[in-house]
């Protein structure tokens, strides 16, 4: 086995245990119960899904092996703004949602009327 074959190996192999280990301690973190705080339990698990993104762009994708193609670190880039993009978007989203599944009944009939006479 040449030299690079058994070093290129050896860097899947250490990629796939570290992503192996930090999606075991995601899963066992939610279903353990260890941590009560669903605003903990999900900057922890944040955390983790951040870790197992740069083992897999750094280890699968070699992305930091070259210096020169910059495109790769736009698209890093880039990846992690959309990553931004529909974490803030849902969050967003469901607790519009959550807000808008706590009002009244009455509230939302007044409400649609309104917008009914106003010709919306």
């Amino acid at each position: 086995m040449s030299r690079s074959l058994a070093h290129e190996l050896g860097r899947y192999s250490t990629g796939f245990i570290t992503a192996l280990v930090l999606s075991v301690a995601a899963y066992q973190l939610v279903v353990s119960g260890w941590v009560t705080s669903g605003g903990w339990l999900a900057f922890i698990l944040l955390v983790l899904a951040a870790a197992q993104m740069i083992v897999q762009v750094a280890f699968f994708l070699h992305l930091r092996s070259e210096q020169k193609p910059r495109w790769q670190t736009y698209s890093y880039a880039f990846t992690w703004l959309m990553l931004l993009v529909i974490i803030i978007g849902s969050i967003w989203i469901m607790r519009n949602l959550d807000y808008n599944m706590h009002i009244a009944p009455e509230q939302v009939n007044d409400y649609m009327l309104k917008q009914a006479q106003k010709g919306f």
